[in-house]
């Protein structure tokens, strides 16, 4: 089939070639077909929405090389949540350390002006690349076996996603060795989280304390609400009170 996923593979091999000079556009994915000795007219069953799609591909492949690196290391299960997410995001960089020009001419490609909405298709290019972070991060929450739901489940991929992104823009021009500014960003943007949800935790205990105490004080041992005025009455300012009268 024309659409075949080897032929897509073969395009994309011959893409990301030629993108590193031409950028990332339609001339570059007809040079692309070209050279895979495939038919540019076919383009539009292979790839649809043109270089999106093959941006899809190039992500999703990146995805699947995680899932293979990550499966390689040994007892990973057994690192506290914090350092199997470290552990994640340092390899999803670390797949794509040849690849930096790439993914460069692919954030131009994002942050160009004509590509905030595409008139004839009514796409939105720019919108991609956080569809993309959000895609990344919901992956590393599966491999790390995450069972929350509702609001728990959006709001860890959206804080990891926020982290990905921040450490993107470090990497694609972090030539530091075995790219350590960006795994630099990685920790400080986990412990700036991890800082979050311990005060969070020290102010929902705190509350949950306040609450205890005020039913203690206002519902009596048989769930029936106490005698406000006898309440009143009783507590040791008022006593005092009344003992100086």
């Amino acid at each position: 089939m024309i659409d075949s996923n080897k032929n897509k593979q073969k395009i994309l091999k011959k893409f990301l070639e030629i993108s590193k000079i031409s950028g990332w556009n339609d001339q570059s994915l007809e040079k692309a077909a070209i050279e895979s000795d495939i038919d540019p007219q076919n383009l539009i069953f292979i790839f649809p929405n043109s270089v999106l799609d093959v941006a899809e591909l190039y992500v999703k492949n990146g995805n699947d090389q995680l899932r293979k690196e990550i499966s390689k290391i040994k007892n990973f299960d057994d690192n506290k949540i914090r350092d199997k997410i470290r552990l994640c995001l340092y390899k999803r960089f670390e797949i794509e350390i040849f690849n930096r020009q790439i993914l460069i001419n692919l954030a131009k490609f994002y942050q160009d002006p004509k590509n905030i909405v595409n008139i004839d298709t009514g796409l939105r290019p720019s919108a991609q690349s956080v569809k993309f972070s959000f895609i990344i991060a919901d992956l590393i929450w599966i491999i790390l076996k995450d069972q929350s739901s509702d609001y728990n489940y959006y709001s860890k991929r959206l804080i990891l996603a926020k982290i990905l992104v921040k450490s993107f823009f470090v990497f694609i021009s972090d030539e530091s060795k075995d790219i350590a500014k960006t795994k630099d960003c990685i920790d400080s943007e986990i412990e700036k989280v991890m800082h979050f949800e311990k005060f969070k935790h020290r102010s929902k205990e705190f509350l949950n304390n306040v609450k205890d105490s005020i039913d203690d004080c206002l519902i009596a041992d048989d769930g029936s609400i106490k005698n406000i005025g006898k309440l009143i009455k009783e507590m040791p300012f008022i006593r005092l009170l009344k003992k100086n009268d």
